[in-house]
This record gives C-alpha cells, sequence and structure tokens, in this order.
C-alpha cells in the first residue's frame, strides 16, 4: 500500500478486529442466554431426552449462524468501508481517500501529466490523514455493547447457578441431554405428628 494510505488501512484493520470481537462477544452472550433459557425450563417443565437435544441442537444452530454473521461483519469492514467513514466524517475531503486507494492498485501511466497528477493527489491525501481526526472512527462502542451484553447475561448466569441448585441440575440435563439424571421430588402421603 501507498505510505499515504498507510491510516486508512490501519483503520480497517482495527475496524474489523474490532467487529470480530464484538460479533463473538454477542455470540458467546447469545449461548450463555440460550442456555440459561432452556435450563430454566427444564426446571419448571421436566423436558423429555429428546426435547432436550433438539434445544442442545437448535442452539448450537444459533450459535453457528450467529458466528457466519459475526465473521461475515467483520469481513465487511474492508478499506474502502474505512476511506468512506473518514470522508463521511471529513465531508470537505470529497472522495480523495477512495480515489487514492482505486490508484493504488492501478497501473502507472507513463506521461508526467499522469504522474505529477498521481503524486498532487498522493501528498493532499496524506495531508488530510495526518491532520485530521480519524481515531474516533474505530468503533471501540461495538466492543464496549457486546461486552456489557456479555457480563450482564454472564452475572444473571452465575447469581442463578449459585442460589438454584435445581439450575445447576437443568443446566447438566441440557448439555448432556441423554443423561439419566433426574430431579428429585419429596412428598409425604402424611404428614408427622410433630409437624
Amino acid at each position: 500500500p501507498l505510505e499515504s494510505l498507510k491510516p486508512v488501512h490501519e483503520l480497517a484493520a482495527r475496524r474489523k478486529r474490532l467487529a470480530l470481537v464484538a460479533g463473538f462477544t454477542f455470540v458467546g452472550a447469545a449461548i450463555a442466554l440460550i442456555l440459561l433459557v432452556a435450563a430454566y425450563l427444564d426446571t419448571r417443565l421436566v423436558l423429555g431426552s429428546t426435547l432436550r437435544w433438539g434445544v442442545l441442537l437448535v442452539g448450537a444452530l444459533c450459535a453457528l449462524v450467529a458466528g457466519w454473521a459475526a465473521w461475515r461483519r467483520g469481513r465487511a469492514q474492508s478499506v474502502g468501508v474505512a476511506a468512506l467513514a473518514f470522508e463521511n466524517a471529513h465531508p470537505d475531503v470529497g472522495q480523495r481517500i477512495r480515489t487514492t486507494l482505486g490508484l493504488e492498485g492501478a497501473p502507472e501511466n507513463t506521461s508526467l501529466d499522469s504522474l505529477a497528477l498521481r503524486r498532487q493527489l498522493s501528498r493532499e491525501t496524506a495531508h488530510d490523514l495526518k491532520t485530521r481526526s480519524w481515531k474516533p472512527l474505530v468503533p471501540t462502542r461495538w466492543v464496549a455493547g457486546a461486552s456489557i451484553a456479555l457480563v450482564a447475561v454472564l452475572g444473571t448466569f452465575a447469581m442463578g447457578l449459585k442460589k438454584s441448585p435445581d439450575l445447576r441440575l437443568g443446566v447438566k440435563r441440557i448439555l448432556s441431554p441423554s443423561s439419566g439424571l433426574t430431579y428429585t421430588d419429596i412428598a409425604w402421603d402424611q404428614l408427622p405428628g410433630d409437624f
């Protein structure tokens, strides 16, 4: 890449990384939430083995689809998208960044006029990228939002597991649908006399 476009390439790489981290963090939160809800329903409805297998498979399928969507969102954060974000944040730049990007891989024309125009465009682009702020275009809020969601779900999950032995057993039953784990109900036919 042209040296003048190095900040745009760095911005694209950071946006891609953050989109992937945020996406997979949301996937983790969704998996934990699905497991929590399924375990809770199992404690109330005592789901059969077939239904628990179905819940586990649907949860795995949802995780795969969400993971694929997160991966695609990360891949969509190209250099062109980063350049467009910069140009939208600084309208006075026009389309100079994307034009320079277009010339980056194009074969050089040997005419002196063309070389002079290309150099001038590259200098102006380098100046724009150095003098204008582009760091706020790194969407750290994506990761912050995903992290908040994950912490909220995991916190709720941890509190539920700590307070409810049935929920712990429900999680084991959902994660191991063919296990013979059962809930124990204690009932008296007749209350003891001193009760």
